[in-house]
C-alpha cells in the first residue's frame, strides 16, 4: 500500500511543475534585452531615416530661434535704427534707406535742396535727431522743417540773377508790398534750382489773380490767344 501511495504523489508532484510553466527561474539577459525599449528611437515625433540617421520632427522649423521661436529678423518696414545723423546727405540717405524718399521729397535732389534750404541758419538738429532715432515707419512723426522765409533783397537778387523777366520794375519795393507770397514764390530760385519760369507764374497766381479770370476771357471771345 505504501508503495502505491508514494507513487500517486510522485505523479501528483510531476503535474503540478507542469502545470506551473515549467522553469521558474529570472529571466535571462536576452529576454530582459528584449523587453527594454528602442534605443535608437531618439525622441518623441522623431523618424528613422532611410540612411539610419534620426529625421528632425515636421512640426519643428529650421528658422525658429532659440529664444521661444521667434522670428529674429528686423521686419523690412522697419529699416535700421538707431544711426547718427549730422548732415544733409546723411538726412536723405536715411530717407532712400527706408524708401520714404519718393513720399516726402519726390526724389534725392530735392531731398538735398530742401534740407539745404533749412540748414541755411544753422543745423536742424531737433530734426536730425528724430529721423536718425526712429523707425522707417514712424518717419512721419519727424515733420520737415518750415525755414523762414527768404528776405525781399534777396528774392530779388536771385531773380535778377536766374534772368527773371519780372512784370514790374521796382522788385524790392513790391516784394515788401507782397510780403509773404512774394517771398514764397522765390523759394524755387533758391540754391541750384534757379526756376525763373515757376517763379515768374507764382508771381502772377499770386499777386495778379485777376489775370487769370481776365485771360480766360480773352480766351474765350478770341481777343488772345491761350498761348500768350
Amino acid at each position: 500500500m505504501n508503495h502505491l501511495r508514494n507513487a500517486a504523489l510522485a505523479m501528483i508532484t510531476l503535474s503540478l511543475m507542469a502545470c506551473g510553466g515549467g522553469d521558474s527561474s529570472p529571466q535571462s539577459d536576452d529576454a530582459q534585452t528584449n523587453t527594454m525599449p528602442d534605443q535608437g528611437t531618439g525622441d518623441a515625433g522623431a523618424d528613422m531615416g532611410a540612411d539610419g540617421t534620426l529625421m528632425p520632427d515636421e512640426g519643428v522649423t529650421a528658422d525658429s530661434s532659440v529664444d521661444g521661436g521667434t522670428d529674429a529678423r528686423t521686419p523690412r518696414d522697419m529699416g535700421p535704427g538707431p544711426v547718427d545723423v549730422t548732415n544733409c546727405e546723411q538726412a536723405c540717405a536715411r530717407y532712400a534707406s527706408c524708401g520714404r524718399l519718393v513720399d516726402t521729397f519726390e526724389n534725392e535732389e530735392g531731398c538735398l535742396r530742401r534740407c539745404q534750404r533749412i540748414s541755411r541758419d544753422g543745423p536742424p538738429q531737433e530734426w536730425f535727431t528724430c529721423i536718425g532715432q526712429e523707425q522707417c515707419n514712424l518717419l512721419h512723426l519727424c515733420p520737415v522743417p518750415t525755414p523762414e522765409a527768404l528776405p525781399c533783397d534777396e528774392v530779388c537778387d536771385l531773380a535778377n540773377t536766374c534772368g527773371v523777366d519780372l512784370p514790374f520794375a521796382a522788385c524790392p519795393a513790391r516784394c515788401a508790398e507782397a510780403g509773404a507770397a512774394f517771398q514764397g514764390c522765390g523759394e524755387v530760385l533758391y540754391g541750384d534750382a534757379c526756376d525763373g519760369e515757376t517763379f515768374r507764374q507764382c508771381i502772377v497766381d499770386e499777386l495778379y489773380p485777376q489775370c487769370a479770370t481776365t485771360c480766360a476771357k480773352g480766351i474765350q471771345c478770341n481777343l488772345v490767344r491761350a498761348e500768350d
